[in-house]
């Protein structure tokens, strides 16, 4: 068993001091991917009515490779999918100069995952 968990341990990469100590020194790549995009409307129906409508979406994701290089045992390594969507319509009228009315609606929705490898090999069967 103890074998075994040596596997999930980096290997040392570099001399390290006379005791032994200081033997790893690790670091990450880490990488983000993003994708926005946004549709826009507006209408003037007449001089004293407009329309608007809006729609945004954000696709993003990272990679963090951790620091050991054993994804399955670093806390640091993760992976995040992520995605925002928002929705927004509004109807305005003028009634006079000093009287304006505004109905608007927003929706807002948001998706976050966050992954990491060693999860679904060490604590789920």
């Amino acid at each position: 068993m103890a074998l075994a968990a040596l596997a999930y341990y980096p290997l040392p990469n570099r001399p390290g001091t006379a005791s032994n100590a200081n033997n790893f020194v690790g670091s990450s790549r880490n990488s983000l991917d993003r994708d926005i995009r946004r549709r826009t409307l507006d209408h003037q129906a007449s001089a004293a009515d407009l329309v608007t409508a809006r729609y945004y979406v954000n696709d993003s994701g990272t990679l963090n490779t951790g620091t050991y290089g054993i994804p399955e045992a670093d806390p640091l390594g993760d992976r995040t999918d992520v995605r925002v969507q928002s929705i927004l319509g509004a109807y305005t009228h003028i009634f006079s100069p000093t009287v304006v009315n505004e109905i608007r609606y927003t929706y807002l929705r948001r998706k976050f995952i966050d992954s990491r490898r060693g999860w679904t090999r060490i604590w789920q069967p």
